[in-house]
């Protein structure tokens, strides 16, 4: 188990007092669903896979001392443990009075941008005590890997730039302090013989707008230095901070992370676990918003009579198994019942109805497949909320008309908020229905607090995305273009605000560039020619690459200042957003304005002797780009623990 300095808190109080031990495992336990201390999830994986299967979980509400008796603890960020538990075990300490859930599912979410925030004034260091190019001060990210033979990640004429990396789902050894994964050496990746790839490009090129040092195409802290963890379905972010913070503390560094990650799964109001494990850090984290700002993917039921909402499935080329989960939060109890539904509102096939307290289950719905449905048992503890919970597994279904008839779940009860989350291994999104389909009695979608859940952690620095480019330099110099217009805010950038404004802060915080990018192409994954410039680079868009621009800023103004405190960090970066006049600084998609690096640093460092001005940026600008539905968000399969 790795120790997190600070960040291991003396042993917590259980949520319902502080049990020395947990009671003793029974041969025989009671059944699964429905239990105190077990979220929707985790219920859903016991029963699916048994409670001989040894699951990942988040615990909250008990020492580690008392887990680590029944299972293998790996790490702990302020009040939320990370472990590897069997069913047996998890039962027991739920038992003991712990709150108990699987990870939530994530998925991942240069040139002209770099003068569009003013960041060249911070790496020419004009007017400033010296150059702040994140010099001294560590960057990490948590995504699909790094492609380590890339030129923009070594110092110039020198190793590698990367100092640690930690792939998560291959074999070991793992790295110091933790328990499983492959980690690889100061050596080996000085060598150049640590074998870690990045097969998707999703994460080399998160990193080259963070701090790659190319010529052309440069990052925003050329002179970091660079840690990552890489996964292939993400449950162990938690593990990953607490690596981060270590490998900080043992190289005496400051550090910034970069999450260029999203899902929809959460209260998005700041209490998940993993948003409370990003309030207990002491480091500064910069999370992408959200890549689901045109798609309705939240709904609002007013709790008047019985209602229900349609899923609607994007048509694919072949017939596959279709995946979605719904999320229903509320704040008195509600009913719901997972339906088929034809065009006229006739059921023609439904689940029993589940409640707040009720028997979880697996139940076939009609002959279109299967659906998993859980509740907590009473309110969460932490926002006192009641929960549901409803995965669907659809064998090779289609809406109409092709179809027998729509998904739909039936509320009655009180107003509640859902989200509907598309996991990572379909080629994609899901959402709710946004116009009449299934005839009277329906409730709609929309695209209000469509910010993922993540991206509600409080001192988290949530990202928004803006217009930088309508066109990029393909091959041979032939320019692509494409639609939008400088400025404007992306299309598919999330909409906030969190659902309890008063615990987050308004969400998001911050806009940057993130469409369309240049940025790192990684060797390893295959070629693109739609969004291809050359050997080395590539075009993207996401709020996956408007996140590093803030966060590569964050680790630039802190080579000047490395001992400054996150939060005053975090204010540096909001209070000099740039606003134009407008009331972008109330908008629920811009957050406070646009990234200002240069602001940034002048309210730092102070203007110049002699000069009030601000240099202008001379590149011209041209402007972004947008593939489809959800910009650059990279299909990741994701792999369940079992």
């Amino acid at each position: 188990m790795l120790t997190l300095g600070l960040l291991l808190l003396a042993a917590s109080p259980g949520l319902s007092g502080d049990p020395p031990t947990a009671p003793p495992l029974s041969p025989n336990p009671p059944p699964i669903a429905a239990r105190p201390g077990l979220g929707p999830r985790i219920q859903a994986r016991l029963r699916t896979s048994g409670i001989q299967a040894r699951q990942r979980v988040l615990i909250a509400g008990l020492p580690t001392a008392v887990i680590q008796r029944h299972g293998q603890v790996h790490n702990q960020l302020g009040p939320v443990t990370s472990a590897t538990l069997t069913g047996h075990a998890i039962l027991a300490l739920a038992e003991a009075g712990a709150w108990i859930e699987a990870p939530a599912p994530l998925r991942p979410a240069l040139d002209v941008s770099r003068e569009e925030v003013h960041a060249g004034i911070l790496d020419q260091g004009e007017g400033l005590p010296t150059r702040l190019r994140g010099q001294g001060i560590l960057t990490a990210i948590y995504d699909t890997g790094v492609d380590l033979t890339h030129p923009d990640f070594k110092a110039l004429g020198g190793p590698s730039r990367v100092v640690a990396a930690w792939d998560q789902s291959r074999p070991g050894p793992p790295p110091t302090g933790q328990t499983y994964g492959l980690g690889c050496t100061k050596m080996e990746l000085a060598n150049a013989t640590c074998p870690l790839v990045d097969v998707l490009g999703h994460g080399t090129s998160v990193m080259g707008v963070l701090a790659g040092n190319g010529p052309q195409y440069r990052g925003l802290a050329p002179e970091a230095e660079l840690i990552f963890a890489r996964s292939d379905d993400f449950e162990g972010l938690i593990d990953a901070l607490a690596w981060f913070g270590a490998v900080s503390m043992a190289e005496k560094k400051p550090l910034v992370v970069n999450l260029s990650l999203a899902g929809q799964e959460g209260p998005h109001d700041g209490t998940s676990l993993e948003a409370q494990a990003l309030e207990a850090l002491p480091y500064l984290v910069v999370v992408a918003a959200g890549n689901e700002g045109r798609l309705p993917v939240h709904a609002r039921y007013d709790g008047d009579g019985e209602a229900k909402v349609a899923l609607r499935f994007p048509l694919l080329p072949e017939g596959r198994e279709r995946r979605a989960v719904i999320d229903v939060w509320s704040m008195a109890p509600v009913t719901a019942r997972a339906q088929l539904v034809d065009a006229e509102g006739l059921v023609l096939a439904q689940t029993s109805s589940l409640a707040p307290g009720g028997g979880g289950g697996t139940e076939s719905l009609g002959t279109v497949g299967q659906v998993d449905f859980d509740a907590e048992v009473g309110p969460n503890p932490f926002n006192r909320k009641y929960h549901l919970r409803y995965a669907f597994r659809l064998t090779a279904f289609e809406d109409p008309p092709a179809g027998p008839g729509y998904v739909a779940l039936s509320l009655s009860g009180a107003e509640a908020d859902l989200w509907v989350d598309t996991p990572a291994s379909e080629p994609a999104p899901v959402r709710f229905a946004d116009s009449p389909t299934i005839g009277p009695g329906q409730f709609f979608g929309d695209t209000r607090f469509t910010i993922s859940d993540l991206a509600t952690a409080g001192e988290a620095i949530a990202v928004s995305s803006y217009i930088s480019r309508t066109s990029f330099p393909g091959p041979e110099g032939k320019e692509q273009r494409v639609g939008g217009t400088v400025g404007a805010l992306s299309e598919f950038s999330a909409w906030g605000p969190s659902l309890d404004p008063e615990n987050t802060g308004e969400k998001p915080d911050l806009a940057a560039p993130g469409a369309v990018i240049v940025s790192a192409k990684s060797a390893q994954a295959e070629a693109d020619p739609a969004r291809a410039v050359d050997q080395l680079y590539r075009a993207a868009s996401g709020t996956s690459f408007a996140a590093p621009h803030v966060a590569g800023t964050a680790a630039a103004l802190l080579s000047g200042q490395p001992t400054l405190a996150k939060g005053a960090l975090k204010q540096a970066l909001l209070s000099s957003a740039q606003t134009d006049g407008s009331d972008r600084a109330v908008d629920p998609r811009w957050g406070a304005g646009r990234l200002d690096a240069e602001a940034a640093a002048r309210q730092l460092y102070g203007e110049p002797e002699g000069c009030g001005c601000r240099s202008a940026p001379s590149t011209p600008r041209l402007q972004p780009w947008f593939w489809g539905l959800v910009g650059a968000l990279v299909v990741v399969r994701r792999r369940r623990l079992s």
